[in-house]
């Protein structure tokens, strides 16, 4: 018995027995160098090969890292001293919280905070160019200081402002559902 659970133990330290097929877990990437995302040649930019839909993201400080795709994640950290920069076509999807401490410059990108339960915490300054909020979780923007440059589509859940504040540059529309 305890040779198998030493064998139990040093596979699931190996990585190389899977628990439950067909499972997502995720992991925390980091990116370690400036690159891009969302495209093939990613692995290079991250330590953990191409971050999944379920991975927690982290823009690491001294990193700029471009959108060459479209991309889904867990949560998104961009560090004090990182940039992620987007592009037309080149949109985010966020299923957890957002934290930006760094810069983030949407140059076309939409962004989708897309929590299905619970709460999804938005904090640090940010541009955005559309915002949309989807599913039914509740979107909370605590002390956050957003700005919306072309349009926030609320399309699921409720919306918490806390002490944050919304600036809308003049032709921002807001629109959806239980607006």
């Amino acid at each position: 018995m305890r040779s198998a659970c030493i064998f139990l133990v040093l596979a699931l330290l190996a990585g190389s027995l899977t628990l439950w097929p067909g499972v997502a877990y995720s992991a925390v990437c980091i990116s370690t160098g400036s690159g891009t995302w969302g495209g093939a040649s990613d692995t290079a930019t991250w330590d953990c090969g191409t971050p999944n839909t379920t991975d927690d993201v982290v823009i690491a400080s001294g990193t700029a890292i471009s959108l060459a795709g479209p991309v889904t994640v867990n949560s998104l950290t961009i560090q004090n001293g990182g940039s992620l920069t987007g592009a037309t076509g080149n949109d985010l999807t966020v299923t957890g919280d957002w934290s930006n401490s760094g810069t983030f410059t949407h140059s076309g990108s939409d962004v989708t905070l897309a929590a299905s339960s619970g709460t999804q915490t938005v904090s640090g300054s940010t541009t955005f160019g559309k915002l949309y909020t989807a599913n039914s979780g509740v979107k909370d923007f605590a002390t956050s200081a957003i700005v919306i440059e072309t349009a926030l589509l609320h399309n699921g859940g409720s919306m918490q402002g806390g002490t944050g504040a919304f600036t809308f540059r003049d032709g921002a529309t807001i629109s959806g559902s239980n607006v």
